[in-house]
Formats: C-alpha cells, structure tokens, sequence
C-alpha cells in the first residue's frame, strides 16, 4: 500500500509538474503572438504611409501639367474610399492589440491567485479571437456600408437583404444544432 500511495503522489507532481510546463509554455506563445501582432501594425502602418506618399506624390505630379490638372480632382477624390478600406484595416489591428492589452491586464490582476492566473490566461486565449473577430466583422461592415454609400447605392435593400440573410442563416444554425 506504502508503494501505492508514493506511486500515486508521484503523478501527481507529475501532473502538477505537466500542468506547469503547459501553462508556461501557453504563456510563452501568447506572448510571441502580441508581440507579432505588434510587429505587423507597425509594417501595416509603414505600408499605408508609402501608399499616402505615392498618392500625393502622383497627384502633386499631375496638378504640374495644364492638360492633367482634371485628373488631379480624380486622383485626390477616389483615394478617399481607398483610405477608408486602408484606415478599417488599420483600426482592426489596433484593436487586436488593444485587444491583447486589456486581456493581459485583466487576467494578471493582483487579487487572483497563481492557479487563477494560469485559468484567466489560457481563457483569454480563447476570448481573444473571439473579440477580434467580432470587431472586425464590425468595423469591416461599417466600412462596406460606407463605400457603397460613396458609390451612390442605396442601403436600404442592401441592409434588408442582410436581414433576411441573417434570419435564413439563424433558423438553419438552429436546426443544425438541434440535429447535434
């Protein structure tokens, strides 16, 4: 019984030991993701400021010539729903690593115990996609919807098409969650 009981004790701290070395090497990757996520909104950001000096550099270039000067009030005026495309894409991987930010802190509050510290991580990487998800579902429709508003097309059937999609898509999910 003496060897049982040892044999019993020793996994546990083998698991406890296993439990650890997960947690710490869940922690580790979400780290590495923030700080990649860091890295492609500082290139997006540098992306985005070649296409603004491009932009103005081939407008400014056209405003040059008499003959070309209308193509300047085309070249200045259509960038606007390239800008709107390009600044919703930049506000979604803000958020995501605002995201991240808030997630992190909430989860490393001081009033949680160690045990608690390593529950709220591995929670919050799976809350994270989830919220960025959502937020970019959202802002990405915000911006569709405002592009086709800049193209002079109505709303109105386009947003009451969405709706019936929406419920058409509701009532099937629902059957198939009742089938599962």
């Amino acid at each position: 019984l003496a060897a049982m009981a040892a044999a019993i004790d020793t996994d546990d701290e083998d698991f406890t030991d296993r439990q650890s070395q997960c947690c710490s090497m869940m922690s580790q990757q979400i780290s590495y993701e923030r700080t990649l996520n860091n890295y492609d909104l500082r290139r997006y950001l540098l992306q985005l400021g070649h296409v603004v000096l491009w932009l103005s550099g081939i407008a400014w270039i056209v405003g040059l010539f008499p003959y070309t000067r209308w193509l300047q009030v085309y070249i200045l005026q259509q960038p606007i729903v390239l800008g709107v495309i390009l600044g919703t894409t930049l506000v979604i991987k803000c958020s995501g690593v605002l995201i991240d930010r808030v997630l992190e802190k909430w989860a490393n509050r001081e009033s949680l115990t160690p045990e608690a510290i390593q529950r709220w991580r591995l929670r919050t990487s799976s809350f994270s996609p989830i919220l960025k998800g959502i937020i970019g579902v959202h802002l990405a429709g915000l911006a569709l919807l405002f592009v086709l508003a800049s193209f002079n097309i109505p709303l109105a059937p386009v947003l009451a098409g969405a709706g019936i999609l929406g419920f058409a898509i509701s009532l099937g999910s629902q059957t198939l969650v009742k089938d599962l």
